[in-house]
C-alpha cells in the first residue's frame, strides 16, 4: 500500500508537497515534531476504533480532516474542531483539506477548537478526574445499597 501511495504521489508530481511519515514510536519526539511540521492532519481511515490520531493532532495544535468512521464522530464535531467527511469519498476529503489550506484563518479556528477540546476533555488530568468521579460514584452506589 505504501508503495502504491508513493507511486501515486510521484505520478501526480506531488513529491515536493507531500511527506509520508511512518514508523514513529508513540512516545517519541520525532512523532511530536512530525505533527508540529504538518499544516493539517488527514485521517482518511476506513476503520478507526477510536481515533487517537485526532487527539494527537489536536494536542499539537493542528487542524484535522477525518472520515466519519469508528469513534471519531463521537468526539469530533464537524466544522467546529474538525472537518469530517464520509469514508470512501476522496474528493470530499480533498475538498475539505483544500478548504482549510486555502483559508488560514479557518484552519487556525479549527485547530484552536480541537486543542481546547483536547486539553479540556482528554488531558491526563481530565481523564484522571473523570475516572476518579466514576469510582466515587460506584463506591457511593455500593454504600447506599449496603445501608
Amino acid at each position: 500500500y505504501a508503495r502504491r501511495v508513493r507511486n501515486d504521489i510521484r505520478a501526480l508530481g506531488l513529491e515536493q508537497r507531500v511527506t509520508l511519515v511512518s514508523g514513529l514510536a508513540p512516545n517519541s519526539q520525532e512523532l511530536v515534531d512530525a505533527y508540529h511540521a504538518a499544516d493539517l492532519v488527514l485521517v482518511p481511515s476506513h476503520h478507526e476504533p477510536f481515533g487517537i490520531v485526532v487527539l494527537e493532532a489536536w494536542a499539537a495544535g493542528r487542524p484535522v480532516v477525518a472520515t466519519r468512521i469508528g469513534g471519531i464522530p463521537s468526539f469530533a464535531e464537524h466544522d467546529h474542531d474538525a472537518m469530517l467527511v464520509e469514508p470512501g469519498a476522496p474528493e470530499a476529503l480533498a475538498q475539505a483539506a483544500a478548504h482549510l489550506l486555502c483559508n488560514p484563518d479557518r484552519r487556525v479556528e479549527i485547530a484552536r477548537a480541537g486543542a481546547r477540546k483536547a486539553r479540556a476533555l482528554y488531558s491526563w488530568d481530565a481523564v484522571t478526574d473523570r475516572t476518579l468521579d466514576l469510582y466515587h460514584d460506584l463506591r457511593s452506589r455500593k454504600d447506599r445499597r449496603a445501608a
